[in-house]
């Protein structure tokens, strides 16, 4: 099964069943799929496409899960960076990852900010909240979105579903590719 398979099947599924829970806010799995959907199409209408990198900054909240989910939609992959990490740490996995775009939540604003100006080739820089130092998700949700295409669908198993960065605690992190295939396999 593909990674981007899941929600819709946990959706038929368990359409009005809590999926996700966060400071007394509860999503179903049926308004986290909109939400995934909705912030794909936007995400693929600024420019985001398939083996495109997507890092994320900060706390567990919804709008990640939710950013982490419309990356894979669009077949990018998405990249989540411990926000434990020091500036420079987090500047040395964005170099490798190369992302596209940064989606950070607003406790991490500064940090991505100061990220992101060591870096070469910076990615575009999204907000989960509103922010004065990134583009806001909530801005790029109101625009006119087009489906993706069905091209954009057309992927193998062996594809790159998500990159997860070690601890490093040998050295630098390093950046370890797992499939579709292989997530599967983890459940």
């Amino acid at each position: 099964m593909f990674l981007f398979e899941r929600l819709p099947e946990a959706v038929r599924l368990f359409s009005d069943a809590p999926a996700l829970r966060r400071h007394g806010h509860t999503i179903t799995y049926g308004e986290l799929h909109h939400l995934v959907e909705k912030l794909g199409r936007a995400f693929y209408a600024n420019g985001l496409r398939p083996g495109d990198r997507l890092a994320l900054l900060g706390h567990p909240d919804p709008q990640l899960v939710v950013s982490l989910y419309a990356a894979v939609e669009v077949g990018a992959i998405p990249t989540a960076i411990s926000p434990l990490l020091s500036v420079p740490e987090i500047a040395a996995i964005l170099e490798d990852a190369e992302p596209k775009f940064l989606v950070h939540d607003n406790d991490y604003a500064n940090t991505a900010y100061s990220a992101v100006k060591l870096l070469s080739r910076p990615p575009i820089l999204y907000s989960a909240e509103e922010s004065s130092v990134s583009n806001s998700m909530t801005a790029i949700l109101h625009q006119d979105l087009a489906p993706i295409p069905a091209e954009v669908f057309d992927r193998q198993l062996d594809d790159i579903a998500v990159l997860i960065y070690t601890g490093g605690t040998t050295g630098r992190p390093k950046g370890v590719m797992h499939s579709h295939r292989s997530m599967s396999a983890w459940n």
